[in-house]
């Protein structure tokens, strides 16, 4: 069974950054006084989460987790059982019975009933024990029955390391999501920030009538606009934040007050190589395993139904005891005078029972044909899928190389027509055109950067940890 954390740490891998994973002593205290131990789950999030963290909790609060624990357990009693029918049966019993009879009436000669002087009575007992064994030396369909569950709890196991798999995935996913609402949230603060410099030097310009009324106006828009968009990613945030909380395994409200820790290293992707990735997801995806133990499992039922064409055998050895006592003896007596002994061989062989058999043979090899395409399907899913990341993750590299170049003409840019505003050999139409271009840039970089990171979560659950 393969380690989920180092397959699907995609982040993990990335955020070198926060290279400690372990809450400061000042982060310890402040989680064990949210009600989570440091380390162990918990009905609240810590004030600080980090991706590691998240997964942990996941892990073991996740709900689709512990259905598919349990959908494994279920699989291993079934296999239990299935060895248990090689086994001989055994069974016990006892019984005991006490009988009386009175009359106080006889019949005459005559044919006439008289009453008797007295009642007369009589009293009867009987007792019995015995133990039988019986065992089915031949039946084909219990070994097809053993391959079967056998087949059936390997499938089990491996859809269990792919929930730990999709789990995972889909916080980090989660994760992202509310890591670049966050980011985006900060962006938006330093904008504001900006804008209110800008609104200042602005006014402080009308005031000496460098410029008119309307570059006031205009400013204090931008503000506006800029607060605008902060009581949105605000919003924003706490969805995602709620929505990472769900994925964890905890109630949606237990996110309230968390800070994620960013990931500010991003993978390297060269080097990448599609054949060898393709082939290493072909030979380790725990999906792919689990279909074809669901082949193995339907070509063990077709076989199964196949040796209900042969006979079974069974072979079965009792020993008993019983007799009669009259009313003077012990009721609870267990030592009887008559004794029994009995073996048993016996074969059944159905010879026609209706097309039953032919009919039933028929949908195994259908389910049996069924099985080996959803095999067939997911290779070929794998390989589409496996190409499609790596094209998107070596496009969102190229681009954020390029994102990363605009950004700084769009910052020289506004630098340079800021001083030239300050002077007056602008006006404030090119000055608001320059912001608009940084706020984009910035925006446009941080939105590629986690659809970047996005992309190699989809890759890594797939195909691991690949730096």
């Amino acid at each position: 069974m393969r380690a989920v954390r180092p397959r699907l740490a995609l982040l993990a891998a990335t955020a070198a950054a926060f290279s400690s994973t372990l809450a400061t002593p000042r982060d310890a205290v402040a989680t064990q006084e949210r009600g989570i131990e440091p380390g162990m789950p918990g009905e609240t999030l810590p004030d600080t989460l980090d991706l590691d963290t998240a997964l942990d909790l996941a892990l073991t609060r996740n709900p689709v987790l512990s259905q598919s624990r349990y959908a494994t357990d279920i699989a291993g009693a079934d296999k239990r059982a299935a060895l248990g029918a090689f086994l001989p049966t055994a069974n016990a019993n006892l019984g005991l019975s006490r009988s009386t009879f009175t009359t106080s009436t006889f019949e005459n000669p005559q044919g006439e009933t008289e009453e008797l002087p007295e009642p007369l009575s009589s009293e009867s007992g009987s007792g019995n024990t015995g133990i039988g064994l019986s065992w089915t030396v031949f039946d084909a369909s219990l070994i097809a029955s053993l391959r079967e569950s056998d087949a059936n709890l390997d499938a089990s196991r491996s859809r269990l390391d792919d929930q730990r798999l999709a789990v995972a995935a889909r916080v980090q996913r989660a994760y992202i999501e509310a890591i670049r609402r966050q980011t985006l949230l900060e962006l938006t603060r330093q904008q504001i920030a900006d804008r209110e410099l800008e609104l200042e030097i602005a006014e402080r310009r009308y005031q000496i009538a460098a410029v008119e009324r309307s570059d006031v106006l205009g400013a204090e828009q931008n503000l506006i606009s800029a607060e605008i968009s902060l009581l949105n990613e605000t919003s924003q945030l706490e969805t995602n934040l709620r929505a990472l909380s769900v994925e964890i395994g905890l109630p949606a409200e237990a996110s309230e007050g968390t800070t994620l820790v960013d990931l500010t290293l991003l993978p390297d992707a060269s080097g990448l190589n599609s054949e060898t990735l393709v082939a290493y997801a072909l030979g380790e995806d725990p999906e792919l395993r689990a279909l074809d133990a669901d082949r193995a499992a339907a070509s063990a039922s077709l076989w199964g139904t196949k040796s209900r064409f042969l006979p079974t055998i069974s072979l079965g050895y009792s020993w008993g005891w019983r007799d009669q006592f009259g009313p003077g003896a012990n009721f609870f007596q267990f030592v009887y005078g008559s004794r029994s002994q009995g073996l048993s061989l016996s074969a059944q062989w159905t010879l026609f029972d209706g097309f039953n058999r032919v009919s039933t043979a028929q949908s195994a090899t259908a389910r049996r044909s069924q099985a080996e395409e959803s095999l067939r399907q997911r290779r070929l899913e794998i390989e589409r899928d496996v190409r499609r990341f790596l094209q998107q993750i070596d496009e969102l590299a190229q681009t954020l190389v390029l994102l990363e170049r605009g950004l700084q003409i769009s910052e020289e840019r506004l630098t340079m027509t800021r001083l030239q505003y300050q002077n007056g050999t602008t006006d404030f139409t090119a000055l608001q055109q320059a912001i608009s271009a940084v706020t984009s840039a910035e925006r446009q970089l941080i939105e590629a950067r986690y659809n970047y990171l996005a992309s190699w979560v989809d890759l890594e659950e797939y195909v691991g940890d690949i730096r």
